[in-house]
């Protein structure tokens, strides 16, 4: 009598756990979508955004340092123009 107490019992509790377990329909309208992508902007241009932001600044101090003391463009079209120069004589 006892085992079939306990048995119920666990039948019983696994039955609410079944039923709580079951998927719930969502309705998402327009609105939430448009909420849900306004959310995602927001946090793009915000923290993201600024940490972004550094990366592109970095690149761009990298970029322009080798610019001036790898490939030097002004010297490199100098070059470019002696060239140009000794051929055409």
């Amino acid at each position: 009598m006892n085992r079939n107490i306990w048995t119920k019992k666990f039948a019983g509790c696994l039955a609410v756990l079944v039923v709580l377990m079951l998927p719930v329909t969502a309705y998402a309208g327009v609105g939430d979508i448009i909420q849900w992508l306004t959310t995602i902007t927001d946090t793009l241009k915000g923290d993201i955004g600024q940490v972004l932001g550094g990366i592109q600044k970095v690149g761009s101090i990298k970029q322009n340092l080798q610019q001036q003391l790898a490939w030097p463009l002004s010297a490199i079209n100098q070059a470019k123009s002696f060239v140009s120069q000794m051929r055409s004589q």
